[in-house]
Parts: C-alpha cells; sequence; structure tokens
C-alpha cells in the first residue's frame, strides 16, 4: 500500500477548540462567542467544550473583511 493510501483523509471538517480559535484567529474570547450567539458562527458543543471547524472560522472572517476600493 502506497503512503498516500495510508493517510486518507477524514471525511469530517477539521475542529480545534473555542480558545484555540480564538489564539489563531487573533479575537478575543468574548468576540468569538458573541459572533455565535448572533448567529454568524457556527460551533459544536460536547458537554461544555466548544469546538469550531476551521473552514466556518474562515468563512466568518471573509465574510467580516471589509475592502475598500
Amino acid at each position: 500500500m502506497s503512503a498516500k493510501a495510508t493517510q486518507r483523509q477524514p471525511d469530517f471538517p477539521h475542529h480545534m477548540p473555542f480558545k484555540r480559535a480564538c489564539a489563531l484567529s487573533g479575537f478575543s474570547y468574548t468576540t468569538l462567542r458573541d459572533a455565535h450567539f448572533r448567529g454568524a458562527l457556527a460551533v459544536v458543543r460536547v458537554g461544555r467544550s466548544w469546538y469550531l471547524a476551521e473552514a466556518e472560522l474562515r468563512r466568518f472572517i471573509d465574510a467580516n473583511t471589509v475592502r475598500h476600493a
């Protein structure tokens, strides 16, 4: 079996702990938490822990990026 065949990507998006998403994005915990409560950011809750898909974080940043001509 080739190395490529054994390194199959998972069929679900990569999720990271919410605090890690805050650290990577540079947004505060309360900023992202408030975005979630407004419905602008989807999270996965497992018990008391929150997880955020990498693609969701990218989508949120792209949707809220303002570009001036």
